[in-house]
């Protein structure tokens, strides 16, 4: 019996790290839900509206320590010190009657010894220590925030305690579902887009654009872009190129809850009555939310080599076939899909 225990416990072992990997996939799921523009964007919501709240329920100046915050289990722990500056700098930004003040003391990890142990402790844990730190920073109140993941949800908790009898003055709990706003992956969108020439007598063309790539983490998205324009007197001109997209956001950390900006870049050929040209264009471009965006972007152009062609009756050349297209300004609606 003691063989076949010990041959059956080996098993178990055997198949523990199946189980450790299926762990350890959940693990990685979660954190790509908290990709850093997911949370970030997430938790700027959070801040909004509790700003909000407090504008309309807090009309007496109020000077709070920030005595304990805690984040729940399932929340990676680098994420701890940027939501509490999150929610700080919410307040103070919207010029809120709250003011909360960080008090790096209170929530730092001590040790002390007790009775012969050494004792972890984290926080105000007593009344002394609490009129200490209040009389230290000349506040009448004390705060107690946390931020929990339950679900696909973020719950953001914050109280505020009044010093003289501990009576709560203020008290909100937030939810938001995460915005699922991936850091990487493979993009696609599409626009219709008015292109405005330099040249006497061109007019406007109508066209559009659709681009497909891959968006970087902390960069931007980069991939190809395919466009196309024309109107009742202009044939089209076409162009593919090659397109890097700087995202603002994403590079220096500040994310907006109305959307993200990005600096747009594209190098490529167009082809305008069958002359080749390079084309380069530079230009801004606004994500609104999750999908919408528009776009302004200047574009010039360089005739590779010239070939004489006939204009058709309906499309006369506005513009000379033997030079470089005019230079351009673009402006565009759009949907990103990816």
């Amino acid at each position: 019996m003691k063989k076949i225990f010990w041959i059956l416990l080996a098993l178990f072992v055997g198949t523990r790290p199946s189980f450790a990997d299926d762990i350890d996939h959940k693990k990685k799921a979660r954190d790509a839900l908290l990709a850093s523009r997911s949370y970030n964007y997430t938790l700027n919501l959070l801040s909004e509206q509790l700003t909000a709240d407090v504008a309309a329920k807090v009309k007496s100046p109020v000077s709070a320590v920030i005595t304990k915050f805690t984040m729940s289990s399932n929340l990676p722990e680098e994420f701890e010190n940027y939501s509490l500056l999150k929610i700080v700098e919410a307040l103070a930004k919207a010029d809120s009657k709250l003011k909360l003040i960080k008090c790096i003391e209170c929530l730092t990890v001590n040790m002390e010894m007790h009775n012969g142990e050494v004792l972890l402790k984290k926080g105000v844990t007593d009344q002394k220590e609490l009129d200490k730190f209040l009389t230290q920073y000349s506040a009448n109140y004390y705060a107690e925030l946390n931020v929990g993941l339950v679900g696909n949800s973020l719950i953001l908790t914050m109280i505020v305690y009044s010093r003289k009898d501990n009576v709560i003055a203020y008290s909100n709990e937030i939810a938001s579902g995460i915005y699922s706003i991936r850091d990487d992956g493979i993009i696609f969108g599409i626009s219709i887009a008015s292109m405005f020439v330099q040249h006497a007598g061109a007019g406007s063309l109508i066209g559009g654009q659709f681009y497909v790539g891959q968006r970087i983490a902390r960069f931007g998205d980069v991939g190809f872009n395919f466009s196309s324009y024309t109107s009742s007197t202009v044939k089209s001109i076409s162009g593919l190129g090659l397109m890097v997209d700087l995202n603002l956001n994403d590079m220096t950390g500040n994310y907006w809850k109305v959307g993200s900006l990005l600096i747009t870049n594209s190098l490529g050929f167009a082809s305008y009555r069958s002359n080749a040209q390079v084309n380069y264009s530079l230009g801004v471009k606004f994500k609104f939310g999750l999908i919408f965006h528009a776009f302004i972007e200047y574009a010039l152009y360089q005739v590779l080599k010239f070939k004489d062609v006939e204009a058709p009756a309906n499309q006369p050349f506005v513009i000379d076939p033997n030079k470089n297209f005019p230079q351009s300004i673009i402006l565009g609606l759009g949907l990103d899909l990816g």
